[in-house]
């Protein structure tokens, strides 16, 4: 999220064509939630830096860089180290885990290769 959409594709293409195979898991976040974050987020606005690249469709990434395949995708909404949060909190995240758009803001993406 902190390069851009080709330096980023650029990244993942040298590493599919230098190693025979492998795991990649990196965070991502939605374009929506690059542009809240760019805005909202203490710990982006206040850093100085600013997020550019925003994945809607991990599979996506699977059409535009040859050989990667989507294992699976981790929503932060879903992360089971929300447990220790208090039941609102917990609930909330709930909800916003239905709507596919509030739960890609943010996520762990698992590729092979």
């Amino acid at each position: 999220m902190y390069l851009t959409e080709q330096d980023g594709l650029r990244l993942l293409r040298r590493i599919v064509e230098h190693f025979p195979s492998g795991d990649l898991l990196f965070d991502a976040f939605s374009r929506l939630n690059v542009r809240l974050s760019n805005r909202l987020n203490p710990i982006v606005t206040r850093s100085g830096s600013s997020l550019r690249w925003g994945i809607d469709d991990p599979h996506q990434l699977e059409r535009l860089v040859r050989g990667l395949a989507l294992v699976e995708e981790w929503p932060y909404t879903s992360a089971p180290e929300l447990a220790r949060y208090s039941r609102p909190t917990r609930t909330a995240l709930t909800v916003l885990d239905t709507f596919r758009t509030t739960r890609r803001l943010g996520r762990l993406l698992h590729y092979r290769f």
